[in-house]
């Protein structure tokens, strides 16, 4: 409950800001989490993200 409390108080601080970008593990439990809170996948509007991992030394 926590968690969810903290983001609704982080996305209402930040409604101006045009895009939020999440980076989140790819489960079922983390799907139901940010849906959960409006957030929605890229795909569903149509964009493309890309992601460059590197591994540290």
């Amino acid at each position: 409950m926590l968690d969810g409390q903290l983001l609704t108080i982080t996305l209402t601080k930040y409604k101006h800001v045009l895009q939020t970008v999440l980076l989140t593990d790819n489960t079922d439990k983390t799907r139901r989490f940010y849906e959960k809170h409006g957030l929605v996948t890229n795909d569903k509007y149509q964009t493309l993200a890309y992601t460059l991992f590197r591994q540290t030394l």
